[in-house]
């Protein structure tokens, strides 16, 4: 769903507010403001060779099997009676094409709030669930607002995170509450892989799936059987 192209060089664009990244709901930072489009020119500074040639850094964390995603029920999990957790946590839910990089939107079962669905705004943490009033749960992710008004069912934990931000739209998913213990550890497992040596392998195809040969135009012909 995402990836990230290494420039062996700097983007030369102009920071806004410290910064060269692009943040295209306020239309700030990049260049204009706006998403990359074709025949967009993006001007390199200090630009060099790679060496070795083009890899790619393997994330063992975004390959365990299946897509559950694992939470810390609450901090409001108290605005839900025990059926709308288990509900919650059985879905299945899935990803809406309405969903960015704010937030992922989920289809699925509606939730039913116990005690409204109106809090005092407080800090919305990346990954925290939200449930607004129409019972659909809205997962915040990178570019999420800073505080909230929603209760929040659960809260993704730091080693899921990755897993589920590369799920694309129209995806199953199901939730695994844990307890926190296991978010932490899980989280220092993750931090032990990115303290040793990166790892990274070649950038050659080694699976050919019928989507990926059918958008390549491997026949311009056809030819009789003998030479």
């Amino acid at each position: 769903m995402w990836c990230y192209l290494a420039i062996a060089g700097h983007i030369a664009v102009s920071p806004t507010l410290g910064s060269t990244a692009t943040h295209i709901r306020s239309a700030l930072g990049g260049l204009k403001g706006t998403a990359l489009q074709a025949g967009d020119f993006l001007p390199i500074d200090v630009p060099r060779v790679l060496e070795p040639p083009l890899a790619v850094f393997m994330a063992p964390w975004l390959e365990r099997p299946g897509n559950v995603i694992r939470v810390v029920l609450g901090p409001q999990d108290d605005y839900f009676a025990a059926d709308q957790i288990a509900a919650f946590l059985n879905g299945p839910w899935t990803i809406s094409t309405r969903s960015d990089r704010m937030a992922y939107q989920l289809e699925g079962p509606r939730l039913k709030h116990t005690k409204g669905f109106n809090i005092v705004s407080d800090g919305i943490a990346l990954g925290a669930i939200q449930v607004p009033g129409e019972g659909y749960p809205l997962v915040l992710m990178a570019d999420r607002q800073p505080t909230g008004g929603y209760p929040k069912i659960a809260t993704v934990i730091g080693a899921d995170l990755g897993k589920l931000a590369q799920l694309r739209p129209g995806t199953q998913l199901r939730f695994q509450a844990v307890p926190l213990t296991e978010a932490v550890e899980a989280r220092r497992a993750q931090a032990r892989l990115l303290e040793g040596p990166i790892g990274v392998e070649p950038l050659i195809r080694t699976e050919f799936p019928s989507e990926f040969l059918l958008g390549l135009n491997l026949v311009d012909g056809v030819v009789g059987g003998t030479e």
